[in-house]
């Protein structure tokens, strides 16, 4: 069935001129990142009206630890290898081959770290093993579906495991379903995708080329992946450290209503994402006057619809989730979301200017400073501490790009 449908859009396409194909590319490619927070959104919803918020919170404490470890294990593959995919394309299954078996080396690393520094039953520990490495090898393929535009196709597969794990969630019988059982459905449905996945993409990942023999430190894609790595653990350090620190500080029932939150905060995020999304080639090319244009535009858009954003947060956490959360919490709600909008060009202008380095030292140097507003705020003032450390952290994020960014539109007219 997927991959009839992902024929269907491929027919579309080839129906279609250059600029409507990257416009649908783009499409697909917001929703695809979308589908997993919208995912969340609704599973965290049947529980938490099926069975609780504790539980909920228990299991989004289980999978922050599974995320952290397919991050580290991910070591930035997905941007070295589509460099290299660019550079050599007859040498994609090999490049991808390589890259995969020497991470599997962190992977191993990883399982063994568990039994050692996680306070959990050994079978626990062994189905976050398998949620791991399935989503180590699913996680794998997506920079072939990003290389190869397989948006819908990736979309396709998503929306139904999605879908699948949603609907065992609700018919299951709530005296029965655990969270060791969650995490064991979510294991098995992520493993079949990369399956899925594993054989829609045959063609570009077999034969198997990769000998051990060869391994050195020209062909160490872990190594060589550092530089890419790197800035992108700068990124998690400042987007993430803050529900880590929820969970490390507060109980199950108050990570649960955290996480909820700010995963509706991120939707208006998202947006301001997919509108941006379109125009990112051209700023490269645009006049400064034309790029001020738009990011007023940006900043009265945050302006406009933040608001109406929060009001709608309330209803969903008042009327549904039946989280009453202080009218100080949507304050501070609203005014995390504003940077985002007035910052997310000026950040793209950073690489019109060659200064991605400054954009690696402003993430660096913001995720310290949320780690550090975390740990302090959040034990004397529980998720309100969160959410300030969150909102204190954006504006020293805007106004660094604010000041870095001036200078390159004043030098450059």
């Amino acid at each position: 069935m997927i991959v009839r449908v992902n024929k269907y859009f491929k027919a579309l396409f080839s129906k279609n001129n250059r600029n409507t194909k990257r416009g649908i590319w783009i499409i697909l490619y917001a929703f695809n990142g979308l589908s997993t927070p919208i995912f969340n959104l609704i599973l965290s919803a049947v529980i938490v009206k099926k069975i609780s918020l504790g539980f909920w919170g228990e299991f989004v404490s289980l999978s922050l630890i599974v995320t952290l470890s397919a991050f580290i294990i991910g070591w930035g593959n997905k941007d070295f290898l589509l460099r290299e995919f660019s550079r050599v394309p007859a040498q994609i299954a090999s490049n991808w081959q390589t890259n995969i078996f020497q991470r599997a080396i962190l992977c191993l690393l990883a399982a063994c770290s568990f039994f050692l520094f996680i306070n959990h039953s050994n079978y626990r520990i062994c189905l976050l093993i398998f949620w791991i490495i399935s989503t180590f090898l699913y996680k794998s393929l997506d920079v072939l579906i990003l290389f190869k535009r397989l948006f819908s196709f990736s979309l396709l597969a998503e929306t139904i495991g999605y879908a699948i794990v949603i609907g065992i969630v609700a018919i299951y019988d709530s005296k029965e379903l655990t969270v060791d059982l969650l995490i064991l459905i979510l294991a098995i449905i992520t493993f079949l995708k990369f399956l899925i996945g594993l054989w829609y993409l045959r063609k570009d990942i077999f034969p198997i080329v990769f000998k051990w023999g060869k391994f050195s430190l020209k062909t160490n894609t872990l190594f060589l992946s550092i530089p890419y790595f790197l800035p992108t653990l700068a990124g998690l350090l400042q987007s993430k450290v803050d529900i880590y620190c929820v969970a490390y500080f507060l109980s199950p029932s108050e990570v649960g209503g955290y996480q909820i939150f700010m995963n509706l905060l991120t939707v208006p995020h998202s947006l301001a994402t997919f509108i941006v999304l379109p125009f990112i080639k051209n700023i490269y090319r645009m006049p400064v006057k034309s790029v001020k244009k738009i990011i007023k535009f940006l900043t009265l858009i945050g302006f406009v619809f933040s608001l109406p954003a929060l009001i709608i947060i309330y209803f969903i956490m008042e009327n549904y989730y039946k989280l009453h959360f202080s009218l100080s919490m949507y304050t501070y709600g609203f005014i995390m979301l504003l940077p985002f909008f007035m910052y997310t060009v000026k950040m793209n202008l950073l690489f019109k200017y060659d200064k991605q380095y400054v954009i690696v030292w402003i993430t660096t140097l913001t995720g310290g400073i949320s780690l550090l507003a975390s740990i302090v705020l959040i034990p004397s003032l529980n998720i309100e501490g969160g959410i300030i450390a969150k909102t204190i952290t954006q504006w020293i994020t805007f106004l660094l790009f604010y000041m870095y960014t001036n200078r390159y539109l004043k030098s450059h007219g």
